[in-house]
């Protein structure tokens, strides 16, 4: 865990993530350590404040890298290399068909994949395939949320993750098997603070309601979410859970807690910082939520925004936190706004005290209705010094803000799609999100400052002409789109992507599925890469 250092008259090791600290005692030795917060046996944390301790003054610790990492069942059916191989092979049997003549015994192959992949301990390669059985269903089902660019997506990850897992041999790292269940452990007590609320659906069919909590004392974000799949929605009701008893004994109801400071005891978290609906767990409110006085700073420059959300950016296989995409914004001044009929998309420039603008965004549908009506009708006057909370997501012309709450001067705290529902039908549902806390996955886009068009032109091109090859199938190609990848290649090159010019040669030589899926792959890469690259 990562640990806090402070030197006063005794040593303080704090471990935030843990709401826990360890403190030493001079000459006290480690059983005169004394460990405050947390539950169970501190024995474990007074070995990590050593452990940190050392780290900190340059004593390097190595540790096993994959103590944790599940190991494959031994009495699965299949090994897990005869399950990798069997992916690969669907990858490429469905690619050599073509996306345009998906069936249900793809979807079916793709689903039962998914099962044989847990029964091999590899629960994040389970879930992608489980993703991409989900998004055929779409497509058979002709749903308006069906999208072929966003399966043949998923599949270029999943054959990444397939390769890497094979590459790993015996031991692939364990953020690439990933983990059944989370984990969720006792922290003792936490002081919180409601700041926002919105229900959810994935496209994969799953629905449901998160918190937003702000911790001062270790500076980040909690969450709480309830959720179900659509199969099992029964009287389960994002919008109805809101503002029903729970989720903890002493809270009167999801709406309450926030727009409310109060005291969990005996919280549990995991370590992506969601906490659980333990009936051990207590809730004790103290007073309104005033984000101002406690202790949580907003974002006032866009350019400092810029730089966190590129700090918290991964590439490749490397896993994040939906809620390192969730910031504090204090805008300087509310521009203009408005709602495109065309796109359906609702739009308000936010500027900074240098002029720069963010763009809110807030695409229509059922559910994001009623705060777009809000929004278009509130006076701006009414806004000035409120804070925003919202997800940053990146999009062709840079950073965008998807908004979910709103904090007035005044105290009052709006939660967008979910305080205006008097004109709307209770049951209305978001739009398709992409994870299960009800967070977008992040957009594979470049920020404003360091925006290429003619390099975003370039790999537009690239994704648009693997797409019509993955479409079409590899089995019977038309020489029309293979010349058009021919076209493309030396312009990746003059670019400075190499590696995507060279694969898109082999593509123009020797066509297959490995290949287009690398390329499709390593676009992806570029476009995550690109706010970096400054």
């Amino acid at each position: 865990a990562t640990t806090e250092i402070f030197r006063e008259r005794t040593v303080r090791i704090r471990f935030p993530a843990l709401n826990s600290e360890a403190h030493f005692i001079p000459g006290g030795g480690l059983d005169g350590m004394i460990i405050a917060g947390g539950k169970g046996d501190g024995r474990p944390l007074a070995v990590a404040a050593v452990v940190g301790f050392q780290r900190a003054q340059g004593t390097i610790w190595d540790m096993p890298a994959d103590v944790s990492t599940l190991e494959a069942s031994e009495g699965a059916p299949r090994s897990r290399s005869e399950v990798l191989r069997a992916c690969q092979s669907l990858l490429d049997e469905t690619l050599a068909n073509g996306l345009s003549r998906l069936s249900t015994a793809n979807q079916q192959r793709w689903a039962t994949l998914a099962v044989s992949t847990l029964g091999v301990n590899l629960p994040r390669l389970a879930l992608l395939l489980r993703g991409i059985g989900d998004e055929t269903a779409l497509v058979l089902s002709r749903d308006a949320r069906s999208d072929l660019a966003r399966t043949f997506g998923r599949m270029a990850q999943a054959h990444a993750l397939c390769t890497a897992l094979q590459n790993g041999g015996e031991n692939p790292r364990t953020d690439l098997v990933g983990l059944h269940r989370t984990r969720y452990d006792e922290v003792g007590h936490l002081d919180l603070i409601g700041v926002a609320a919105w229900p959810w659906r994935t496209a994969s069919g799953y629905e449901g309601l998160t918190v937003l909590f702000w911790d001062p004392s270790a500076k980040r974000w909690n969450s709480w979410t309830e959720s179900r799949p659509r199969h099992q929605l029964a009287d389960f009701k994002p919008t109805a859970r809101y503002t029903q008893p729970g989720p903890w004994e002493g809270a009167e109801s999801p709406r309450q807690l926030a727009r409310s400071s109060f005291r969990l005891m005996n919280a549990r978290c995991n370590p992506g910082n969601r906490l659980s609906s333990s009936s051990k767990s207590r809730a004790l409110v103290t007073g309104q939520a005033k984000l101002d006085e406690q202790g949580l700073d907003a974002i006032k420059d866009w350019s400092q925004l810029l730089q966190q959300s590129n700090t918290q950016t991964a590439v490749g296989l490397m896993e994040t936190n939906p809620l390192d995409s969730v910031f504090a914004l204090k805008p300087a001044a509310w521009g203009e706004r408005h709602y495109d009929v065309v796109t359906q998309v609702f739009a308000w420039a936010l500027s900074d005290s240098q002029q720069r603008a963010l763009i809110m965004e807030l695409g229509f549908d059922e559910f994001t209705e009623p705060a777009i009506k809000f929004l278009e009708n509130v006076t701006p006057d009414s806004l000035q010094g409120a804070l925003i909370i919202g997800r940053v997501q990146r999009t062709p012309r840079g950073l965008s803000l998807h908004p979910y709450s709103i904090h007035q001067q005044n105290g009052e705290v709006v939660h967008l799609c979910l305080d205006n529902l008097n004109s709307i039908s209770a049951e209305a549902v978001t739009a398709a999100e992409e994870s299960e806390e009800g967070f977008d996955e992040e957009e594979e886009a470049e920020s404003a400052t360091v925006f290429s068009p003619a390099l975003s032109r370039a790999l537009d091109e690239v994704d648009d002409g693997l797409l019509a090859l993955a479409e079409a199938g590899l089995a019977a190609l038309s020489p029309l789109r293979i010349e058009r990848v021919r076209q493309i290649a030396p312009r990746t090159e003059r670019l400075g992507l190499q590696g995507l010019a060279v694969g898109l040669g082999n593509i123009v030589a020797h066509p297959d599925s490995c290949t287009v899926l690398r390329c499709s792959y390593l676009s992806q890469l570029h476009r995550r890469a690109m706010p970096l690259s400054t």
